[in-house]
């Protein structure tokens, strides 16, 4: 899967899911010099959380036989503040401190099986990659050939 960002004036960037076409516009709020066009890269993280926490409850549902009727993720976040940064930003380390996931489920779900469903929240594979630490990012950067 790749995912393909352009950007189109300041903070605001075309984002495309190059696997199925689909597309949004990324941003930041105004507060933060941004058009507020679209979610800024924190909320696509905590959308990522939620989306695969629902998907994966639906697949253990399915795999356990779970009736799961419907489900609902909401996901906040502890971000450390700027304002206790360092002058120089390339010693700034801006990232999330905490992410919380709050879940409620609909259905006749007893109680081992919300521990099924809770298990497989907690280990979605998106929570599984932010817990675990072991993806590498590898970064180039190259100089854009003239149109």
């Amino acid at each position: 899967m790749a995912v393909v960002c352009e950007q189109l004036d300041g903070y605001t960037q075309w984002v495309v899911v190059e696997e199925t076409k689909k597309a949004f516009v990324g941003d930041e709020p105004e507060s933060l010099g941004g058009t507020n066009l679209g979610p800024n890269p924190f909320a696509l993280l905590l959308a990522s959380v939620g989306t695969c926490t629902i998907t994966t409850l639906e697949a253990v549902a399915r795999e356990k036989n779970i009736p799961l009727e419907g489900a609902r993720v909401s996901v906040t976040h502890r971000q450390n503040l700027a304002i206790d940064a360092p002058e120089d930003p390339r010693q700034r380390q801006l990232h999330m401190t905490k992410i919380v996931r709050r879940i409620t489920v609909r259905g006749p779900i007893d109680q081992d099986q919300q521990k099924e469903l809770l298990w497989g929240a907690e280990h979605c594979p998106v929570s599984n990659t932010l817990q675990g630490g072991t993806a590498e990012i590898e970064t180039t950067l190259e100089l854009a050939r003239d149109r």
